[in-house]
């Protein structure tokens, strides 16, 4: 399964030591997928179009490994539940290299008749940061469309 996810919600910046605020946030991603069954391996690519901070100003490169399943509500009707850790470079605060931890546990999903499916997570939780110094905490509403091959 080969698709798009894009998203926004809101974010909270925490600038440990300085100023903490609450803003705005922007996913572009790429997602290519390996179904055994019900369950999902996945690898995302934010290729420099996250935004995980509006207020930060520059999107960052972001690329995460993501394990999750499908929980079978009717035969086209999915609950999507994922799992995600990676890194985030480029454009982050100092140049640091920053992890990325996130799942998603709200969502659906629906598989069209043409192999095509679309799901929305509400929301998907991304974290981003050092864990010490700097630290952004995203939610995210994305929509995924993605092509079963």
């Amino acid at each position: 399964m080969i698709g798009g996810v894009i998203g926004v919600g809101p974010s909270f910046v925490a600038n440990y030591g300085i100023e903490d605020f609450v803003d705005g946030t922007f996913l572009g991603a790429v997602r290519a997928c390996v179904l055994f069954g019900h369950f999902e391996l996945s690898v995302e690519l934010a290729p420099v179009l996250w935004f995980p901070s509006f207020d930060y100003g520059q999107s960052t490169l972001s690329v995460s490994a993501t394990v999750g399943g499908y929980i079978p509500l009717t035969s086209r009707l999915v609950w999507p539940m994922r799992f995600r850790f990676g890194l985030s470079a480029v454009n982050t605060p100092n140049d640091d290299v920053m992890a990325v931890v996130g799942f998603e546990l709200i969502g659906l999903g629906y598989r069209l008749d043409s192999g095509w499916m679309v799901d929305v997570s509400l929301p998907s939780f991304r974290y981003v940061g050092e864990f010490d110094r700097f630290s952004v905490f995203t939610w995210p509403i994305t929509l995924a469309v993605s092509r079963i091959l």
